[in-house]
């Protein structure tokens, strides 16, 4: 999953310290639209799932997910995580960190296994 590779990378770069320290302490300031794009959608997840449950109609998991994954290849199309000035780079990798934990979930709810590496 492109996500993973991308947290792994700047672990490496960055170091673990930093990385978790966005991730943990997130502050975030989404300005580009696809940051925008892919937060709201991520803060939809309750609401989806509640709803699926409520009215026993699963499809609403698959319809989010593939919505969020969407959202996601905008973002890595259009933002970039690494080389951004560090408080950019902040919000970033706490984004990245939460549509990965949001996707893996939803991954989970209906059924599949995330792939952690290609």
């Amino acid at each position: 999953m492109r996500l993973n590779s991308i947290l792994r990378k700047l672990r490496e770069e960055l170091g673990n310290a930093f990385v978790d320290d966005a991730i943990s302490n997130p502050k975030m300031e989404l300005e580009h639209v696809s940051e925008r794009k892919l937060g709201k959608q991520i803060v939809r997840w309750p609401e989806v799932v509640a709803m699926a449950a409520d009215s026993l109609m699963p499809h609403h998991l698959c319809r989010y997910v593939y919505e969020l994954t969407g959202a996601i290849a905008d973002f890595n199309r259009d933002c970039r995580v690494k080389g951004s000035a560090e408080p950019v780079a902040r919000s970033r990798i706490a984004l990245v960190a939460s549509a990965r934990l949001v996707l893996h979930e939803g991954f989970r709810l209906i059924g599949l296994d995330p792939i952690e590496r290609m």
